[in-house]
């Protein structure tokens, strides 16, 4: 199960890096942000104001990153 959800986590990036190379910014960060809540990442609170901020920024739906988990 571990080495399948590596694997899934694998082929997200890749998706990610490929909507960004296409300047696909918006579906980038959508897949980013659903990959995270997806997987159960967790992720600091810099890194939440970065998501926060750039999902203001480029105008998306709070609702993508608004159920990221921060790390406790």
């Amino acid at each position: 199960a571990r080495r399948q959800r590596q694997m899934c986590i694998r082929d997200s990036i890749r998706d990610i890096d490929e909507y960004i190379n296409h300047n696909e910014w918006g579906l980038a960060f959508e897949v980013l942000c659903s990959s995270i809540q997806q997987y159960g990442l967790k992720v600091s609170d810099d890194q939440y104001q970065t998501i926060c901020t750039l999902g203001e920024n480029m105008e998306t739906d709070n609702d993508i990153w608004q159920n990221i988990l921060l790390k406790k």
